[in-house]
């Protein structure tokens, strides 16, 4: 089965599985390895257009929205 999840806003919309591929670019980017995530946690707060996420509870970055 095939999931998907789309957040939807006043000025655009974005998908689950973008959000989770600029997470790991992010921490990718920082130097570390995909198969070290061991946990990636994502708090979506759509009045301020970030979606914030925490990975392995230790690494914490936001990305836009929109």
């Amino acid at each position: 089965m095939k999931e998907n999840i789309t957040i939807q806003l006043h000025h655009g919309e974005k998908e689950l599985t973008i959000l989770k591929n600029e997470a790991k670019q992010m921490w990718k980017d920082a130097g570390n390895l995909v198969k070290d995530i061991k946990s990636l946690n994502f708090y979506i707060k759509p009045h301020e257009n970030k979606c914030y996420f925490s990975i392995n509870e230790d690494f914490n970055e936001s990305i836009d929205l929109v």
